[in-house]
Parts: structure tokens; sequence; C-alpha cells
């Protein structure tokens, strides 16, 4: 099981989205939903997930930080090769 997921949670006014930061979450940047309410990201364990909501928050748990894909290394001269033929397609596309 993952250990820890990505959430975007959702509270009811200013104010108690303030006192998230009383919980010591790992939370990313504030902002607000469709409707208005304050909103913001984080990455928190399920236990703390429950904790949010027993404290009125809503919690939207969008996935796990286990990565889908295995990550590949690569050397500064591939990226660069790569990424030059990117910028070539582009600006050839943009004529």
């Amino acid at each position: 099981m993952a250990d820890r997921f990505f959430v975007t949670v959702i509270a009811r006014d200013r104010e108690h989205l303030d006192r998230l930061f009383e919980y010591e979450l790992d939370l990313f940047a504030a902002g607000t939903d469709e409707r208005g309410r304050p909103t913001i990201d984080g990455l928190i364990k399920l236990q703390d997930v429950a904790r949010l909501v027993e404290d009125g928050y809503k919690v939207l748990v969008s996935e796990t930080d286990t990565p889908s894909e295995k990550l590949v290394s690569v050397g500064l001269e591939e990226w660069l090769k790569d990424t030059l033929a990117d910028l070539d397609t582009y600006t050839r596309r943009a004529e």
C-alpha cells in the first residue's frame, strides 16, 4: 500500500484553511476551487486524510506518491540533443 497520497484539501473559509498549518503536513500552494472555496494541495498519509475529514475538511485524493513509470537517467549530452531536436521541430511548426 502507498505511504502518502497527493490530495487537494477544501476548507470552509480562509480561517479554516489557515488552521491546516497546525497539522504540520506537507502542503503546497493555496488557491480556490470553481466555487470560490479555499483549497490547498499536499502530499499526506492516509491517517491524515481521516483526521482532516473528521475535522470538517473535504479531501480529494488524486494519486499515490509511487511513480507509475520507472524513472530512467539520461546523460547531459543525450538530453541536450533531444531537447534541441524538439526545439527545432517546434520552430519549424511555428514558421
